[in-house]
């Protein structure tokens, strides 16, 4: 495959050094292991684990700007998407690796489109200044998810959003509960994928998928917590914990329709962030779909950072190569 030339950008596929794998370990651990993990030991080890699971299959690109290497892009399979594992364009501001983003983006899009992908999937993290760089909304890059975090040390609380929130007491899901719950949220994941660009048989099957394999034993599936919230004796929604790495995660949060708009989704997420804390966690977080802005914004004022973007950007129509 030639390498691409846009915008003073080339692509060149690169064997790439132990020195090239080394980095590439670091930012993977930086970005977001050592946080799942609880430290960076372990981050390291979970980060080479997902690595050897990726074998021969992760293909790594130099970045060439004006003739200059300034960094690399390795790509991993992802079904009919050009999957970009990671883009390191080191520097920041008017650096040759930060200037290079759009070069970057017009490249990947023309390598997805020779090999007949439907987008470029890629991530970002906001203090990653080259990264940043390369999605551009201006061309219909959108944000398909985002992941945020919230950290434990300090008990956690209503933030900027304020006092005035009811309780909301969680108990323990039943299991005629669980599958009431597990029958609504098999179509509630499957939209939510759909809302984020997937067609609608694609987010059935995904949807289907990911559940069988997060929950092979259902309700007591280890690890996997499930709590229903009640205001004076009257179920108000659900919530789905689970805590199988030291970051607990929030898989999943409902507030059924008739009690919407009340503050019960925000006492719900402290309700969950305090019991994760009481267990033992450091760090809780949670993925949102890039369509969802209103749950962002109330994350964001009950003290949740992003820390990761993924990205998907046309291919079809682009207009940039």
């Amino acid at each position: 495959m030639p390498p691409h030339a846009l915008h003073g950008v080339r692509l060149v596929p690169l064997r790439p050094a132990r020195t090239d794998t080394d980095r590439l370990l670091v930012r993977l651990v930086a970005r977001r292991y050592s946080l799942e993990q609880g430290s960076e030991e372990a981050g390291l080890a979970a980060a080479r684990a997902v690595l050897d699971r990726q074998g021969d299959a992760l293909r790594c690109l130099a970045v060439e700007h004006d003739g200059v290497v300034v960094g690399r892009v390795w790509l991993a399979p992802s079904n009919g998407d050009l999957g970009v594992f990671d883009v390191d364009l080191p520097g920041g501001g008017e650096t040759a690796g930060a200037t290079a983003g759009p070069g970057v983006r017009a490249a990947l899009v023309a390598q997805a489109v020779e090999e007949r992908k439907h987008s470029v999937l890629l991530s970002s993290s906001p203090d990653d200044a080259g990264a940043c760089s390369v999605p551009d909304p201006a061309y219909g890059d959108e944000v398909a998810a985002r992941q945020m975090r919230l950290g434990l040390a300090d008990e956690p609380s209503y933030g900027s959003r304020g006092g005035g929130v009811p309780d909301v007491g969680v108990r323990p899901m039943t299991e005629e509960g669980y599958a009431a719950w597990h029958a609504d949220e098999l179509d509630a994941f499957a939209a939510e994928l759909m809302g984020s660009g997937i067609d609608p048989d694609a987010a059935a099957e995904e949807s289907r998928r990911q559940h069988e394999t997060l929950l092979p034993e259902g309700l007591d599936t280890p690890d996997q917590h499930f709590f229903t919230g009640y205001v004076d004796g009257v179920e108000v929604g659900t919530l789905w914990i689970g805590t199988e790495r030291p970051m607990a995660f929030v898989y999943d949060l409902v507030v059924h329709a008739e009690p919407r708009r009340r503050g019960y989704g925000a006492a719900l997420m402290v309700a969950g962030a305090r019991w994760a804390r009481e267990r033992g966690s450091g760090t809780i977080g949670l993925n949102v779909f890039g369509h969802n802005e209103g749950a962002r914004r109330l994350y964001e004022q009950l003290g949740w950072s992003t820390t990761e973007e993924h990205w998907r950007v046309p291919v079809e129509g682009d207009g940039t190569a």
